[in-house]
């Protein structure tokens, strides 16, 4: 099995080849590089594979993301999960136009509410942990249960276990809340080399390739610690998010940002970017201190406008309400205006999902605060960064009279710390 001959590797490429020679035996050790694709550490060296990972999927279609260095032949073998493995077609992912070394394909002509089976192989070589399976949305707006789980806070020095609870509980799609990886710098090889030994870890690596995922980030996996839209370096951030994720989106045409939305069943996800356009914390408060900027905060007030989902689910790496200097509440001007949206649109059904504080809560702000409703905030933070090491696990069940949604906090040793549940009927207006 002979590779195919690589294009000459751009500096990009290169920079993440040295940095890999360093890392190249723990790497090794956890995602094994086909024989006939080995070879000495340095420059332009094929990388041990990075993935697959099962990203953002639709009635019928789903993303799919891996990456094994420029020039890498990687294909996979698609079938229903209730079909034998004969019966796989195999279709080939294609290069990232902005960054060669990653590798997609958004599979097509998939069949909604079905799950499915795949295989991915390198050069036509398959590997036990290059397998996943995912299972695509109900047609939009069909009542039902829907679950999902979020996490947020991550390092590779703490165990994994707690990726293991969060893919045993069966979530249809899972959110990564912020902290997704410590780089703590906006340098590209930093950035990927941190990413890779996150995803190295073994129990993330299987919830990612079985679990359809969506992601927005928080300061550490930004640039740094409590940065904001100021830092210079922040193009460089968002030219490897957009790389290492499989989002529907990116921003708005002419408005750079990670921020996007999706729906899922009868729900509405709104991910939101708090870090691209945002102002610095200790700016004084007033009209122009941004905790999304204008652009942004205009699509959200939009999009929750015309959302016709029994829950909106708003997903903030930065929480409502905090003292400790890094939160929305450092933004009590642009923090009313995000409340007044809900109160001014009539918008019913809002859930906050946040992390950042390595514990895991529920909250609900008070009609005092919102102008309107009480607005439930479920925080689930820390789960690979905290002693408890904690995730949230979300229920929806929209097929009842009063719709709810159920929430239950885990901890590491899969014991429910906290249990909530929101009935529709008091979160606000009536879906339209």
């Amino acid at each position: 099995m002979t590779p195919p001959a690589a294009p000459q590797p751009s500096r990009r490429a290169l920079l993440r080849g040295v940095a890999a020679a360093g890392l190249g035996l723990a790497w090794a050790a956890r995602a094994r590089v086909p024989q006939a694709l080995a070879a000495p550490p340095g420059p332009g060296a094929p990388l041990p594979l990075m993935g697959p990972m099962v990203g953002h999927a639709t009635p019928t279609t789903c993303s799919l993301w891996a990456s094994a260095g420029v020039g890498a032949r990687l294909s996979v073998a698609l079938r229903r999960a209730d079909e034998p493995v004969a019966a796989a077609r195999r279709l080939p992912l294609v290069a990232d136009p902005e960054d060669p070394a990653v590798q997609r394909i958004t599979l097509a002509g998939l069949e909604p509410g079905t799950r499915y089976a795949y295989q991915l192989a390198w050069n036509e070589h398959e590997e036990p942990g290059w397998a996943g399976a995912f299972a695509t949305p109900r047609p939009e707006g069909t009542r039902g249960l829907t679950r999902l789980a979020t996490s947020s806070c991550m390092k590779p020095s703490f165990p994994g276990t707690s990726f293991e609870l969060l893919r045993a509980a069966q979530p249809d799609f899972h959110l990564l809340l912020g902290d997704n990886a410590y780089h703590d710098s906006t340098q590209e090889e930093l950035i990927w080399r941190a990413h890779r030994e996150m995803r190295a870890v073994p129990q993330l690596a299987r919830l990612l390739r079985e679990v359809p995922t969506y992601a927005t980030w928080d300061d550490h996996d930004f640039a740094g610690d409590d940065t904001d839209g100021t830092h210079v370096g922040k193009r460089r951030s968002l030219r490897c998010f957009r790389a290492l994720f499989a989002n529907p989106a990116y921003g708005l045409p002419g408005v750079p940002g990670v921020f996007c939305s999706f729906r899922w069943n009868d729900l509405e996800v709104f991910l939101l970017d708090v870090r691209y356009h945002r102002s610095p914390n200790k700016q004084p408060d007033g009209p122009g201190k941004r905790m999304l900027g204008e652009a942004q905060m205009d699509w959200l007030a939009a999009g929750l406008a015309a959302s016709t989902a029994t829950f909106k689910l708003v997903a903030s790496s930065s929480v409502l309400d905090s003292p400790e200097g890094d939160s929305w509440q450092q933004f009590p001007t642009d923090r009313a205006r995000l409340f007044s949206v809900l109160r001014e649109h009539a918008v019913g059904g809002v859930v906050f999902l946040t992390g950042d504080l390595h514990w895991c809560e529920v909250r609900v702000h008070p009609p005092a605060l919102t102008g309107t409703y009480g607005v439930p905030e479920v925080i689930s933070s820390g789960i690979a960064n905290s002693k408890a090491r904690g995730f949230a696990v979300l229920e929806a069940d929209t097929a009842q009279d009063d719709p709810v949604l159920r929430v239950r906090l885990l901890d590491g040793q899969q014991r429910i710390t906290a249990e909530h549940a929101f009935l529709r009927s008091a979160l606000g207006p009536s879906p339209r």
